[in-house]
């Protein structure tokens, strides 16, 4: 959670928000979160999730859509996380902070299943991985929003995406890139078929792995309407992000990912040829994020991975050099 915002978070508004789902504070347990506070609660009938957001990008109307768009999956055969009501009947709870703003608050069911580690990784875990990230983008193209004021924005609308607003002074250059590639993305087609309301942020953190492999997804905050391959490529970021040699790592990792998101949906594999992009967007939008998150006085030092991420990052995007130097079209028979 961004400091301005943590500031405004009392142990108060932490007790008030648990007596709105009939618990007492002492039952909400921190899970932790970035953009959010995330807790969770037992309850006889489960193990569930309490998110507390503030954050002008997401107002109400938005927050309704990600809830509206979660139940269709789910519909759908999707395994999601989905949203449960509080002690009053109410999806979404708004808890005024003192200051003017106020915290939207929304319960989820636990995903079933814990945390993956690399241990999972293999074939089993990819094949299925792709079949999750496919049948989100099959369920997706028959979804229209329960309210037309709720329609999630689009990858690139004012403030969808981070280097926009989180930039800080500076870095003029990195900015001229960025604006050159987004502006390239804009210009490709948003037909259905390549195009709808996708996750984003389909890492191995928003997802849980059962016994037997099989997987949920939870964490829809950043859903927004995108391409198809821009949702594969975030994958893609994050996966390899774990890897010494991430070439190599997508030779292994992308065959058995992308066989079988093909059995849920179909994408023209034309679209390959833009996954470099769409990785250098999220590369430039993450070290916005990273760079405004330390000037607002957050510790983003000391976690190895960011450590990692931003150590000369400035000058491989000067650079050019791609996220992944790999020959993307050689998985088209994949996909």
């Amino acid at each position: 959670m961004d400091p301005s915002v943590s500031a405004r978070f009392s142990e108060n508004l932490v007790a008030e928000t648990a007596a709105r789902y009939g618990l007492k504070r002492e039952e909400l347990s921190p899970l932790g979160g970035f953009d959010s506070r995330v807790y969770g609660f037992d309850r006889p009938d489960g193990r569930f999730v309490l998110r507390v957001l503030q954050d002008p990008r997401r107002p109400l109307a938005l927050v309704r859509g990600e809830l509206d768009w979660i139940e269709h999956l789910a519909q759908n055969g999707v395994p999601a996380a989905r949203p449960i009501p509080s002690a009053a009947g109410n999806l979404v709870e708004i808890i005024p902070d003192g200051r003017g703003g106020e915290f939207l608050c929304v319960a989820f069911e636990r995903a079933r299943g814990g945390e993956i580690r690399q241990t999972h990784f293999g074939d089993v875990f990819f094949h299925n991985y792709g079949d999750l990230l496919g049948r989100i983008h099959a369920a997706t193209k028959t979804y229209a929003p329960g309210d037309p004021a709720w329609r999630r924005p689009d990858w690139d609308a004012p403030g969808a995406i981070s280097a926009d607003i989180e930039m800080p002074s500076g870095q003029d250059d990195v900015m001229g890139i960025y604006h050159k590639l987004k502006d390239r993305l804009r210009a490709l087609p948003r037909e259905s078929e390549g195009y709808g309301l996708i996750h984003t942020d389909a890492h191995t953190s928003n997802l849980s792995i059962a016994e037997d492999f099989s997987l949920s997804i939870f964490d829809f905050a950043e859903c927004c309407y995108g391409h198809f391959i821009y949702d594969i490529a975030m994958v893609v970021f994050y996966i390899t992000g774990t890897s010494t040699d991430p070439a190599e790592f997508t030779r292994r990792f992308m065959p058995p990912f992308l066989e079988a998101y093909r059995e849920r949906n179909r994408i023209d594999p034309s679209w390959l040829t833009e996954l470099p992009h769409f990785l250098t967007l999220r590369e430039i939008d993450l070290y916005a994020e990273f760079l405004s998150y330390r000037a607002a006085g957050g510790d983003v030092d000391g976690n190895e991975w960011r450590d990692e991420f931003m150590d000369g990052r400035r000058e491989k995007i000067l650079a050019g050099r791609p996220f992944i130097d790999f020959d993307w079209p050689i998985l088209a028979k994949h996909l």
